[in-house]
């Protein structure tokens, strides 16, 4: 059918919505009322009664085919014809509703459906489903702003379909020239034509009108027809033939009259105003030809004026531009001249946290130096006297609370080594995954007492990489352990690694998530900061994250940290491969 078979296809359903709009008409009472009585054998009849419940499954949007409204009440084109069944058959369907199409298909895989009620053949499997005859059919239109009467007008356009329906294909398959753009339905396709994203949407002319007409567009009409129409037809149970056999007596007993009526009911046509008409626009260029002829006399005699008034803005213009140009010269050379003042005082800046940074190093060195020895001392005592003297238990809990602030005292004198000591590497390929793995059986045992669930997803088959073994064994061992403390007890720990990125730019991932409480955007800034810690006094140096970077930093790694939405820190580290 080309764009003029279509044309009058809309004047004739405009012409008799006019029409109908004068008879007190009702929904389709004047189509039932005449409507012959189904002529259905002695067998057919036995067989119905023999089956007083047939559940008929319904998608809950698929509008304006079939949807519920606000108070529940089953409504669309296909609601309009089960209604017509109804009558005729003498009798009610048992109404599944379907929120979604995937859902639909759960209900027909299980068996649970007998009718659905408007379907195309490809969209239900054919092993358990037979389509009777196509009733619901509607020619495939173009929507669009401007008139586009067919595909090839379209030809380099962007052209709008709806996710999921035939027209993708379909346009895929006859008119490759086109560049198609999925929308998630068909309100968002509207507006994107609207907002000149896309320039045309390919549907059925049914959907067209219904959300033309719901969303209020004045601007978008139904330009054009593609060769292809939407044929929708009611399924019935394979293993039920008798009820396909009914099903297809009753749609064939349907008049003209009656489906005419339905689709008039869904189809919201804009009726043509005298502006769209010829003898408009014949009228208009006859005024501006009057208009443009009695002031052709007074154009000319103002002519000169309007010359030198054109001579005069040409210098004007010309001396604005120069006076723009050299004010945006200006901006932009002091702008430049900003830029090098803020890098100035930003290499500023970090000179002096080098030189800073490499004190306090120095400093830490020496205290940890100093106070390791008297530390040792303290612990041999405690040893001592653990294994040589018979203690009570207040005495030896007494011993057990210095051997804590030992062990704790010791281990910030080891963050400050580490702090302190020279950034040397000993790289050689590793795998990645085995490092992982055997950092977490150093850590098995405070994982063990704390409770947490360890879950790994190592991809298999990662390149090996130049790695310090050791300094990134500290890294996994660090983070793990600051995961466990920032844990409630039985807390989970999921770690995994994987290869991304582009050709030539592999990288290698590993994240470490737990179910802990995060962390505070206050503090996410400072994290790596050296001695900064949201510990407790005595639970933390505050260098171990900062150690950690400084190591990745060597290996060119990076490292990042987010807070996961359902709960938890996710720190990501980074791997070149190259």
């Amino acid at each position: 059918m080309e764009f003029d078979s279509l044309s009058k296809y809309l004047k004739r359903l405009i012409l008799i919505s006019l029409l109908i709009s004068l008879l007190p008409w009702t929904g389709l009472t004047l189509a039932t009322d005449v409507a012959a009585a189904v002529s259905l054998s002695q067998a057919e009849r036995k067989w119905l009664a023999e089956h007083p419940e047939i559940v008929l499954v319904t998608q809950a949007r698929s509008y304006p085919f079939e949807f519920f409204d606000d108070s529940g009440t089953y409504r669309g084109v296909a609601a309009d014809y089960i209604a017509l069944l109804e009558q005729r058959l003498g009798m009610r369907f048992k109404v599944l509703r379907a929120e979604n199409p995937a859902q639909l298909q759960a209900y027909i895989k299980s068996g649970a459906v007998d009718i659905v009620a408007a379907t195309a053949r490809t969209s239900v499997p054919a092993q358990s489903m037979q389509v009777a005859r196509p009733h619901i059919v509607f020619p495939g239109v173009i929507v669009a702003g401007d008139k586009y009467p067919d595909l090839a007008s379209l030809t380099g356009k962007k052209v709008a379909v709806v996710k999921g329906r035939q027209w993708g294909h379909f346009i895929g398959a006859n008119s490759p020239q086109l560049q198609i753009t999925s929308m998630s339905d068909v309100a968002t396709a509207l507006e994107a034509i609207s907002e000149g994203k896309v320039t045309a949407l390919v549907s059925d002319m049914a959907t067209a009108s219904y959300y033309i007409h719901r969303e209020g567009m004045t601007d978008i009409n139904i330009v054009g027809r593609v060769e292809k129409d939407l044929e929708l037809g009611i399924a019935t149970r394979k293993d039920w033939p008798e009820l396909n056999r009914i099903m297809e007596k009753v749609l064939a007993g349907i008049s003209d009259e009656e489906h005419e009526a339905i689709s008039r009911q869904w189809i919201h046509l804009k009726a043509p105003t005298l502006i769209m008409g010829k003898t408009f626009w014949t009228l208009l260029f006859s005024g501006l030809a009057t208009v443009l002829l009695t002031f052709l006399g007074f154009i000319l005699w103002n002519r000169s004026l309007r010359q030198q008034v054109a001579a005069r803005t040409r210098n004007l213009k010309k001396e604005l531009e120069w006076r723009t140009a050299a004010e945006m010269e200006i901006q932009e050379a002091y702008e430049q001249l900003n830029r090098s003042h803020n890098e100035l005082k930003e290499t500023q800046l970090q000179l002096i946290r080098a030189a800073k940074m490499e004190s306090i190093g120095s400093l830490a060195a020496g205290v940890a130096h100093e106070v390791k020895n008297p530390l040792m001392q303290i612990r041999l005592g405690l040893d001592y006297v653990r294994d040589e003297l018979v203690l009570d238990q207040t005495c030896q809990d007494v011993v057990q609370d210095m051997e804590t602030a030992v062990s704790c005292a010791d281990s910030v004198i080891n963050s400050l080594l580490d702090f302190s000591r020279e950034k040397k590497l000993s790289r050689e390929l590793c795998s990645l995954n085995k490092v992982i793995e055997d950092s977490l059986t150093l850590v098995r045992h405070i994982l063990s007492q704390n409770g947490v669930q360890v879950h790994l997803q190592l991809q298999g088959q990662l390149p090996k990489i130049l790695l310090d073994e050791n300094k990134i064994h500290q890294v996994f061992i660090n983070l793990v352990h600051n995961a466990v403390q920032a844990m409630p007890r039985n807390g989970t720990l999921q770690i995994s690694t994987y290869q991304s990125g582009s050709p030539g730019k592999k990288v290698l991932v590993a994240e470490i998530a737990d179910s802990g409480p995060g962390i505070g955007k206050e503090d996410m800034d400072k994290i790596f900061d050296p001695f900064y810690t949201t510990k407790p006094v005595g639970k933390g140096s505050g260098l171990g994250l900062y150690v950690c970077r400084n190591i990745l930093d060597l290996h060119g790694a990076e490292i990042e940290l987010s807070n996961r939405d359902n709960g938890g820190l996710c720190i990501t580290i980074i791997f070149k491969t190259d």
